[in-house]
Protein backbone atom coordinates (compact mmCIF):
# COMPACT_ATOMS: atom_id res chain seq x y z
CA UNK A 1 0.00 0.00 0.00
CA UNK A 2 1.16 3.52 -0.69
CA UNK A 3 -0.17 4.98 2.55
CA UNK A 4 -2.93 6.87 0.77
CA UNK A 5 -0.52 9.22 -0.98
CA UNK A 6 -1.50 10.44 -4.44
CA UNK A 7 0.89 9.65 -7.27
CA UNK A 8 1.93 12.21 -9.81
CA UNK A 9 -0.72 12.13 -12.56
CA UNK A 10 -0.19 9.85 -15.53
CA UNK A 11 -0.15 11.39 -18.96
CA UNK A 12 -2.59 8.69 -20.11
CA UNK A 13 -5.02 6.34 -18.34
CA UNK A 14 -6.59 3.44 -20.25
CA UNK A 15 -9.82 1.75 -19.18
CA UNK A 16 -10.19 -1.96 -20.03
CA UNK A 17 -13.92 -2.34 -19.35
CA UNK A 18 -16.73 -0.09 -20.63
CA UNK A 19 -20.06 -0.32 -22.43
CA UNK A 20 -21.34 2.65 -24.37
CA UNK A 21 -24.50 3.87 -26.13
CA UNK A 22 -24.53 4.25 -29.88
CA UNK A 23 -27.54 3.16 -31.91
CA UNK A 24 -29.93 3.31 -28.96
CA UNK A 25 -30.35 5.33 -25.81
CA UNK A 26 -29.54 4.03 -22.34
CA UNK A 27 -32.34 5.05 -20.00
CA UNK A 28 -31.55 6.40 -16.56
CA UNK A 29 -30.74 9.59 -14.67
CA UNK A 30 -27.47 11.28 -15.62
CA UNK A 31 -26.46 8.43 -17.95
CA UNK A 32 -24.74 9.21 -21.26
CA UNK A 33 -27.30 9.69 -24.01
CA UNK A 34 -24.92 9.15 -26.91
CA UNK A 35 -21.30 8.48 -27.77
CA UNK A 36 -20.27 12.11 -27.36
CA UNK A 37 -21.77 12.23 -23.86
CA UNK A 38 -19.99 9.02 -22.99
CA UNK A 39 -16.58 10.20 -24.17
CA UNK A 40 -17.04 13.56 -22.48
CA UNK A 41 -17.75 11.93 -19.13
CA UNK A 42 -14.76 9.63 -19.47
CA UNK A 43 -12.40 12.47 -20.37
CA UNK A 44 -13.73 14.46 -17.39
CA UNK A 45 -12.78 11.46 -15.25
CA UNK A 46 -9.22 11.63 -16.54
CA UNK A 47 -9.44 8.62 -18.85
CA UNK A 48 -7.68 8.81 -22.20
CA UNK A 49 -8.82 5.63 -23.99
CA UNK A 50 -11.21 2.79 -23.25
CA UNK A 51 -11.84 -0.76 -24.47
CA UNK A 52 -15.48 -1.70 -24.93
CA UNK A 53 -18.43 -2.29 -27.16
CA UNK A 54 -21.98 -1.09 -27.74
CA UNK A 55 -24.34 -2.16 -24.99
CA UNK A 56 -26.78 -3.76 -27.42
CA UNK A 57 -24.34 -6.46 -28.54
CA UNK A 58 -23.87 -7.90 -25.04
CA UNK A 59 -27.19 -9.74 -25.29
CA UNK A 60 -27.40 -10.24 -29.05
CA UNK A 61 -30.43 -12.51 -29.71
CA UNK A 62 -28.94 -14.29 -32.72
CA UNK A 63 -25.78 -14.64 -34.80
CA UNK A 64 -26.83 -11.88 -37.20
CA UNK A 65 -27.27 -9.42 -34.33
CA UNK A 66 -23.89 -10.45 -32.92
CA UNK A 67 -22.22 -9.68 -36.24
CA UNK A 68 -24.11 -6.41 -36.67
CA UNK A 69 -23.30 -5.29 -33.14
CA UNK A 70 -19.60 -5.92 -33.63
CA UNK A 71 -19.63 -3.87 -36.84
CA UNK A 72 -21.42 -1.09 -34.96
CA UNK A 73 -18.74 -1.16 -32.26
CA UNK A 74 -16.04 -0.80 -34.89
CA UNK A 75 -17.91 2.11 -36.51
CA UNK A 76 -18.23 3.83 -33.15
CA UNK A 77 -14.53 3.36 -32.49
CA UNK A 78 -13.70 4.93 -35.85
CA UNK A 79 -15.95 7.90 -35.05
CA UNK A 80 -14.37 8.37 -31.62
CA UNK A 81 -11.05 9.67 -32.97
CA UNK A 82 -9.14 6.93 -31.22
CA UNK A 83 -10.82 7.13 -27.81
CA UNK A 84 -12.68 3.82 -28.14
CA UNK A 85 -10.60 0.68 -28.60
CA UNK A 86 -13.09 -1.82 -30.05
CA UNK A 87 -13.75 -5.14 -28.37
CA UNK A 88 -15.34 -8.05 -30.22
CA UNK A 89 -18.34 -9.72 -28.62
CA UNK A 90 -18.67 -13.49 -28.69
CA UNK A 91 -21.58 -15.58 -27.47
CA UNK A 92 -21.47 -19.28 -26.55
CA UNK A 93 -25.02 -19.72 -27.85
CA UNK A 94 -23.55 -19.08 -31.32
CA UNK A 95 -20.10 -20.73 -31.26
CA UNK A 96 -19.51 -21.00 -35.01
CA UNK A 97 -20.47 -17.38 -35.60
CA UNK A 98 -18.36 -16.34 -32.62
CA UNK A 99 -15.26 -18.02 -34.02
CA UNK A 100 -15.89 -16.25 -37.32
CA UNK A 101 -16.16 -12.97 -35.40
CA UNK A 102 -12.84 -13.63 -33.66
CA UNK A 103 -11.17 -14.10 -37.05
CA UNK A 104 -12.84 -10.93 -38.35
CA UNK A 105 -11.68 -9.08 -35.24
CA UNK A 106 -8.07 -10.11 -35.73
CA UNK A 107 -8.23 -8.96 -39.36
CA UNK A 108 -9.41 -5.57 -38.08
CA UNK A 109 -6.77 -5.19 -35.38
CA UNK A 110 -9.07 -6.08 -32.47
CA UNK A 111 -7.27 -8.07 -29.77
CA UNK A 112 -9.82 -8.39 -26.95
CA UNK A 113 -13.15 -10.24 -26.76
CA UNK A 114 -16.03 -9.80 -24.35
CA UNK A 115 -17.22 -8.94 -21.84
CA UNK A 116 -18.98 -12.31 -22.01
CA UNK A 117 -21.85 -12.00 -19.53
CA UNK A 118 -23.29 -15.46 -18.91
CA UNK A 119 -25.75 -14.15 -16.36
CA UNK A 120 -27.26 -11.83 -18.98
CA UNK A 121 -27.36 -14.25 -21.91
CA UNK A 122 -28.46 -17.23 -19.83
CA UNK A 123 -25.37 -19.40 -20.30
CA UNK A 124 -23.36 -21.06 -17.52
CA UNK A 125 -20.28 -21.76 -19.67
CA UNK A 126 -20.89 -25.50 -19.91
CA UNK A 127 -20.62 -27.53 -23.10
CA UNK A 128 -18.72 -27.49 -26.36
CA UNK A 129 -19.75 -23.99 -27.47
CA UNK A 130 -17.77 -22.02 -24.91
CA UNK A 131 -14.81 -24.38 -25.27
CA UNK A 132 -14.73 -23.82 -29.03
CA UNK A 133 -14.67 -20.05 -28.52
CA UNK A 134 -11.98 -20.08 -25.84
CA UNK A 135 -9.76 -22.42 -27.86
CA UNK A 136 -10.07 -20.21 -30.93
CA UNK A 137 -9.29 -17.07 -28.93
CA UNK A 138 -6.09 -18.68 -27.67
CA UNK A 139 -5.04 -19.77 -31.14
CA UNK A 140 -5.66 -16.27 -32.51
CA UNK A 141 -4.03 -14.42 -29.61
CA UNK A 142 -7.18 -12.62 -28.54
CA UNK A 143 -7.64 -12.03 -24.80
CA UNK A 144 -11.03 -12.91 -23.32
CA UNK A 145 -12.84 -10.67 -20.84
CA UNK A 146 -15.42 -12.79 -18.99
CA UNK A 147 -17.85 -12.34 -16.13
CA UNK A 148 -17.73 -15.55 -14.09
CA UNK A 149 -20.55 -17.32 -12.28
CA UNK A 150 -18.19 -18.31 -9.48
CA UNK A 151 -14.49 -17.96 -8.81
CA UNK A 152 -13.98 -21.73 -9.18
CA UNK A 153 -14.30 -21.15 -12.92
CA UNK A 154 -11.23 -18.88 -12.98
CA UNK A 155 -8.65 -21.58 -12.32
CA UNK A 156 -10.66 -24.08 -14.35
CA UNK A 157 -10.61 -21.88 -17.45
CA UNK A 158 -7.00 -20.77 -17.08
CA UNK A 159 -5.76 -24.36 -16.67
CA UNK A 160 -7.97 -25.80 -19.42
CA UNK A 161 -6.96 -23.16 -21.97
CA UNK A 162 -3.33 -22.25 -21.21
CA UNK A 163 -2.90 -20.50 -24.58
CA UNK A 164 -5.75 -18.11 -23.84
CA UNK A 165 -5.28 -14.93 -21.82
CA UNK A 166 -8.23 -14.29 -19.52
CA UNK A 167 -9.30 -11.03 -17.92
CA UNK A 168 -11.71 -12.01 -15.17
CA UNK A 169 -14.05 -9.05 -14.70
CA UNK A 170 -14.68 -7.58 -11.24
CA UNK A 171 -11.78 -9.44 -9.55
CA UNK A 172 -13.36 -12.64 -10.83
CA UNK A 173 -16.38 -11.90 -8.67
CA UNK A 174 -14.41 -11.84 -5.42
CA UNK A 175 -15.35 -9.31 -2.77
CA UNK A 176 -14.11 -8.25 0.63
CA UNK A 177 -14.72 -11.49 2.49
CA UNK A 178 -13.15 -13.85 -0.02
CA UNK A 179 -10.50 -11.81 -1.86
CA UNK A 180 -7.83 -14.12 -0.41
CA UNK A 181 -9.04 -16.76 -2.88
CA UNK A 182 -7.28 -14.80 -5.61
CA UNK A 183 -4.22 -16.83 -4.62
CA UNK A 184 -5.86 -19.76 -6.42
CA UNK A 185 -4.85 -18.23 -9.77
CA UNK A 186 -1.48 -16.84 -8.68
CA UNK A 187 0.45 -19.60 -10.45
CA UNK A 188 -1.55 -19.26 -13.69
CA UNK A 189 0.16 -16.56 -15.77
CA UNK A 190 -2.66 -16.40 -18.32
CA UNK A 191 -5.13 -15.31 -15.61
CA UNK A 192 -5.65 -11.59 -15.04
CA UNK A 193 -8.34 -9.57 -13.28
CA UNK A 194 -9.85 -6.15 -13.73
CA UNK A 195 -10.87 -3.89 -10.86
CA UNK A 196 -14.26 -2.83 -12.20
CA UNK A 197 -17.33 -3.18 -10.02
CA UNK A 198 -18.06 -2.31 -6.42
CA UNK A 199 -15.44 -4.57 -4.78
CA UNK A 200 -12.69 -2.06 -5.62
CA UNK A 201 -14.12 0.22 -2.92
CA UNK A 202 -13.84 -2.39 -0.18
CA UNK A 203 -10.89 -2.01 2.15
CA UNK A 204 -7.82 -3.88 0.95
CA UNK A 205 -9.35 -5.58 -2.08
CA UNK A 206 -7.35 -3.97 -4.93
CA UNK A 207 -4.22 -3.86 -2.78
CA UNK A 208 -4.42 -7.59 -2.12
CA UNK A 209 -4.96 -8.40 -5.80
CA UNK A 210 -1.89 -6.39 -6.77
CA UNK A 211 0.18 -7.95 -4.00
CA UNK A 212 -0.73 -11.56 -4.85
CA UNK A 213 -0.91 -11.46 -8.66
CA UNK A 214 1.57 -8.67 -9.28
CA UNK A 215 0.71 -5.36 -10.90
CA UNK A 216 1.29 -6.85 -14.37
CA UNK A 217 -1.85 -8.99 -13.99
CA UNK A 218 -4.29 -6.38 -12.69
CA UNK A 219 -6.09 -3.98 -15.05
CA UNK A 220 -7.90 -0.75 -14.39
CA UNK A 221 -11.51 -0.83 -15.57
CA UNK A 222 -14.58 1.17 -14.61
CA UNK A 223 -17.58 -0.67 -16.11
CA UNK A 224 -18.88 2.76 -17.08
CA UNK A 225 -21.75 3.51 -17.81
CA UNK A 226 -22.71 1.30 -14.83
CA UNK A 227 -20.17 2.55 -12.27
CA UNK A 228 -18.67 5.97 -11.75
CA UNK A 229 -15.32 6.36 -13.54
CA UNK A 230 -13.87 9.15 -11.39
CA UNK A 231 -14.12 7.37 -8.05
CA UNK A 232 -12.95 4.08 -9.55
CA UNK A 233 -9.88 5.75 -11.03
CA UNK A 234 -8.87 7.49 -7.81
CA UNK A 235 -9.42 4.38 -5.70
CA UNK A 236 -7.33 2.25 -8.06
CA UNK A 237 -4.51 4.77 -8.22
CA UNK A 238 -4.32 4.83 -4.44
CA UNK A 239 -4.04 1.03 -4.35
CA UNK A 240 -0.87 1.05 -6.47
CA UNK A 241 2.20 0.93 -4.21
CA UNK A 242 4.64 2.64 -6.54
CA UNK A 243 4.98 4.44 -9.86
CA UNK A 244 5.71 1.33 -11.91
CA UNK A 245 2.69 -0.56 -10.60
CA UNK A 246 0.56 2.52 -11.32
CA UNK A 247 1.72 2.57 -14.92
CA UNK A 248 1.10 -1.15 -15.36
CA UNK A 249 -2.37 -1.24 -13.84
CA UNK A 250 -3.64 2.02 -15.29
CA UNK A 251 -2.25 1.72 -18.83
CA UNK A 252 0.61 -0.58 -19.79
CA UNK A 253 -1.10 -3.93 -19.21
CA UNK A 254 -3.95 -2.93 -21.50
CA UNK A 255 -1.58 -1.56 -24.11
CA UNK A 256 0.13 -4.94 -24.13
CA UNK A 257 -3.12 -6.89 -24.50
CA UNK A 258 -4.40 -4.68 -27.31
CA UNK A 259 -0.98 -4.54 -29.04
CA UNK A 260 -1.22 -0.74 -29.20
Amino acid sequence: MNGGKRHQPLTETWDCHVHFPYAGVIEGPSLPRNLDDFIGAMRKAGISRAVGNVWEVVNAPDAAALKSGNRTTLSAAEESSGFIIPQVMVNPHFPAASVDELKWALDNGIRMAGEICGYIIGHKYKGKGIRKILEAAGELGIAVDIHLYGFDQAAEFARSFPQTTFVFAHFGGLAHGDITRIAEIADLPNAMVDVSGTAVFRTGVPEHAIQILGAERVLFGTDYFIDDPITTRIRTELACPDRRSLELVMRENLKRLTAL
